[in-house]
């Protein structure tokens, strides 16, 4: 799903894609719909994802596990939390592309395919039929990388190390890419300190609204929307 996704967004809007291609869209109602729908989405998810920090902390302050209103206060103390970052932080795609581009191979590629290989080689090592004649007793040593390579089928130890090796590749490309980010980003202040701000209501609401085209100039609105300036990388 999200390859379709991203080859018709580039598809469709080339080089002036960002980091969401909501601000693309330019139809009002659509990005209002979309990022309504995304809201949800995150609200609705929040409450699962932030559950094992809230249990650990409940753990670590020594909180009744039953409903009471130590676990209200704290909960609602961690969600404040989570809040206060997201409103600290209001540039976070560069950061985010960061920890994808450094543990997002290793999580859904990398780390799979090892774990997948030992655990197969200790099975075979433990069944008494596929012992080699060099093996101690069963369970005397833990599986080395030289059990793997003799006790995995050659196909599918190819297959194995031929995904390890792309998502490396594709890893350090990512991470490469984000630190580059990184130096050319300018991250802008909390929202929070500047809600008063007339400068920060325009901005604001200029950047609700990417511009198209090479030079990011060709919107939908001529005489409602005024692009921001853009200056093309060196």
């Amino acid at each position: 799903m999200y390859i379709p996704l991203s080859y018709f967004g580039y598809f469709v809007y080339g080089d002036s894609l960002q980091e969401s291609i909501i601000s693309s869209i330019q139809t009002s109602i659509l990005q209002q719909l979309a990022n309504l729908l995304i809201a949800l989405h995150c609200i609705l998810t929040i409450t699962i994802v932030i559950n094992p920090l809230n249990q650990e902390v409940e753990h670590f302050i020594d909180i009744p596990h039953h409903f009471c209103w130590q676990r209200v206060i704290i909960r609602t103390f961690v969600m404040l939390a989570v809040v206060f970052i997201a409103l600290t932080v209001p540039s976070f795609g560069p950061i985010l592309n960061l920890m994808g581009g450094t543990c997002v191979s290793l999580i859904s590629a990398v780390m799979p395919c090892l774990f997948y290989l030992y655990l197969h080689a200790s099975e075979d090592k433990s069944n008494p039929k596929s012992k080699l004649e060099k093996d101690l007793p069963i369970n005397d040593r833990p599986v080395t990388f030289i059990n793997v390579i003799k006790r995995t089928p050659k196909y599918t130890l190819l297959i194995n190390i031929s995904v390890i090796v792309i998502s490396i590749l594709c890893g350090i490309a990512a991470t490469n890419s984000a630190f580059l980010e990184l130096s050319t980003s300018r991250f802008s202040g909390p929202c929070y300190l500047s809600l008063s701000s007339e400068n920060n209501k325009i901005i604001n609401s200029v950047q609700s609204l990417h511009c198209c085209g090479t030079f990011r100039n060709i919107s939908r609105w001529p005489d409602k929307f005024q692009c921001p300036s853009y200056e093309p990388p060196n």
